[in-house]
Formats: C-alpha cells, sequence, structure tokens
C-alpha cells in the first residue's frame, strides 16, 4: 500500500496543510481534507483515502513501475492525483497515518499561491487532468463547466487585485492545455518584476 502523513503548515506548525485527501470522483476534483483547520480528532484517524498528496507519501517503488512512474506532461500540479487513480485501478490501497507527520512550507519553491508561473502550471494541469479522466462525453463537458467556473472567479479576483499576469497565466494555461502544449514550460512573460 502507499502511506502518507498528516501534513503542517511551516512556519505555523499547529495548523493543518493536509489530513488526507478528498476526491469528487465526477467532478474529478482534489482537495486537502482539513486544509487551513486546526488540529481536531476528526483529522487524527487513519483512513483509507483516493490518492496522497505528492508533498510525502511512501510507496513501493514496485507500485511506481507498475503505472510506469508519475505521468510527466503535468510537470506540477495533479501528478499525485493522477498516480493515486492509477494506483487505483491496481487495486493498490493508499492510507493516511496521522502519527507520521510533515510540516510544509507551501508553495514556496513555485514563488507562492498567486506567482503566475505556479497559476499557469495549476490551470494547465487541471485542465489536461479533467480532460485525461473523464470517463465520457457528458462527464467531460460537466467537468470543463466547473473546472472554468472556478477559473473565471479565480481570474475575476486577480482582476480585482490589479495582478493582471495570474489572468495571463490562466489564459497560457488554457491555450496550452487545449493543444496538449505540456511538460515544463516558463514564459518569461510570466516572470514577476521586483
Amino acid at each position: 500500500s502507499v502511506t502518507t502523513p498528516i501534513i503542517y503548515h511551516y512556519p505555523n506548525k499547529k495548523l493543518i496543510w493536509s489530513a488526507g485527501t478528498n476526491f469528487n470522483h465526477f467532478l474529478l476534483t482534489p482537495k486537502n481534507s482539513g486544509y487551513q483547520k486546526l488540529e481536531k480528532k476528526k483529522y487524527l484517524e487513519k483512513k483509507f483515502l483516493t490518492y496522497s498528496n505528492g508533498c510525502a507519501f511512501l510507496i513501493k517503488s514496485e507500485y511506481i513501475n507498475r503505472v510506469n512512474s508519475f505521468t510527466e506532461d503535468y510537470f506540477c500540479n495533479y501528478e499525485d492525483v493522477d498516480l493515486g487513480l492509477k494506483l487505483k485501478k491496481l487495486n493498490v490501497k493508499t492510507f493516511y497515518v496521522p502519527s507520521a507527520i510533515v510540516w510544509h512550507k507551501e508553495s514556496v519553491a513555485a514563488g507562492g499561491l498567486e506567482n503566475p508561473q505556479y497559476v499557469y502550471y495549476q490551470t494547465r494541469s487541471g485542465l489536461k487532468f479533467r480532460q485525461r479522466w473523464s470517463k465520457n462525453l457528458t462527464q467531460l463537458i460537466i467537468v470543463k463547466l466547473f473546472f472554468f467556473m472556478i477559473t473565471a472567479k479565480r481570474a475575476l479576483n486577480f482582476i480585482l487585485k490589479g495582478n493582471f499576469l495570474g489572468v495571463l497565466a490562466i489564459l497560457l494555461g488554457i491555450f496550452d492545455a487545449y493543444f496538449s502544449r505540456l511538460h515544463r514550460r516558463n514564459y518569461k512573460i510570466l516572470e514577476r518584476k521586483n
């Protein structure tokens, strides 16, 4: 099986970043359980999950080999969910073990949650993931509509904050997902000027 720990924010070590994961199989939407919450008993119970958060997990190398590793198309964001769904198809169980603890500096390597390059990857990978895992045309249409509602809300939020590079990152992410321009891509235009 695959095991994943409870993950706390760093430096606020009492705030949960992930107490396991939740996954909406119809809308193909992953979510960290307990995100931004203080520790409670319900977050300290062992449970089976659909996937483990890519931040920290233990897995036998034979399972990675059986699913042919991570899908490199994503580069970052959704590669862990994709791996979890592939493992689930092989009946490999993912188990949340809250007695194991990790502290995580969220999106530091990516430059923060609103960094345009991070927003680009999150948008592109999110759309590509939903295209890849939709089971039929009806689900694909509903999933895309849901994705675009969330993405439009995020873009509007960026506009209100004056973060126009964030909006551009969303548009580039959508464009590249549709035209399968995948793997690692760095757009100079998305680099923030200090």
